[in-house]
């Protein structure tokens, strides 16, 4: 059973941001990102106490008019 879950956000500039999320099914985050490459982890942490990375990944910039991966043409 999951007891906490931990997002970071480190933007291209360098700075690092970390936001708590409840352990509850669609509970979101919103972090402010850059118009560079950020990289973003997701930890949750198991109530044994066991902490794993969930998601490692890189944020390309979002352009305003793009379409989101999930959304149709």
């Amino acid at each position: 059973m999951v007891n906490s879950c931990e997002v970071i956000l480190t933007t291209s500039d360098g700075v690092t941001k970390m936001r708590s999320l409840e352990p509850i099914i669609n509970d979101k985050v919103t972090l402010q990102g850059t118009d560079g490459n950020d990289h973003i982890e997701v930890y949750v942490t198991q109530k044994s106490g066991i902490r794993y990375k969930i998601l490692d990944d890189i944020l390309e910039p979002y352009q305003v008019g793009s379409r989101l991966p999930d959304e149709a043409p």
